[in-house]
């Protein structure tokens, strides 16, 4: 028989791995920024605005915002102006995890993997891991074969130099890492004039505090 089945509604992942590399001084400024302890055992970054407050790091913003500019095109197939928001580092340690979370009031957000990706893999999850096939149900079926349409959990196995997209709304996190472990993170809105009639037109001003 003929069967045709069509993945009506995706959720967006997307691991590109830009032609630039990041030096070694650039990882050695990454590591050496002020950062703070968080109850899970990591550490992040003081500071939220890394790529504003240190020039030093205009390359790999660059790359970043390349890289933006191809989910926002690809993925979301949209043309409105994207804000930069956050931006910031994260270091995990032996038994350190980062966990569940979404991003709230973000787009979109990216992860640069800058050292000891290896060492956890990226957790994603649709809410409380349901599949789309069981999200109306509480079902447990005998899954016998994991594709797209009924995995409601997905372990990605990240690569240094790596950068992985993924929508705010999505949870995602880590098991404990196996070793040194650093991140760099940026979360992206849209700004500018939202709607194509003038029944729904809106200009939206979206900005971190000291956008520049």
């Amino acid at each position: 028989m003929k069967v045709t089945h069509s993945p009506l509604f995706y959720e967006p992942f997307s691991v590109y791995t830009p032609d630039n590399k990041i030096t070694q001084p650039e990882k050695d400024f990454l590591k050496n920024l002020e950062t703070s302890k968080i109850k899970t055992g990591g550490s992040v970054s003081t500071s939220v605005d890394i790529f504003n407050e240190h020039p030093e790091l205009q390359n790999i913003r660059n790359v970043m915002l390349d890289v933006a500019e191809c989910y926002k095109r690809d993925v979301f197939g949209i043309d409105n102006e994207l804000a930069p928001l956050h931006s910031w580092i994260t270091v995990q340690n032996k038994g350190d995890y980062h966990h569940p979370h979404t991003h709230p009031n973000v787009l979109f957000n990216l992860i640069y993997y800058i050292e000891g990706a290896e060492n956890a893999p990226l957790r994603v999850d649709l809410g409380a891991g349901k599949s789309r096939l069981t999200e109306s149900f509480n079902l447990a079926f005998n899954i016998s074969n994991t594709n797209g349409f009924n995995c409601g959990t997905y372990e990605y196995n990240c690569k240094d130099g790596e950068i992985v997209c993924i929508p705010g709304y999505l949870n995602h996190g880590t098991e404990p890492s196996k070793g040194h472990r650093v991140c760099l993170g940026y979360n992206f809105f849209v700004k500018g004039v939202l709607g194509d009639m003038p029944i729904c037109m809106m200009n939206l001003s979206t900005s971190l505090y000291n956008d520049k």
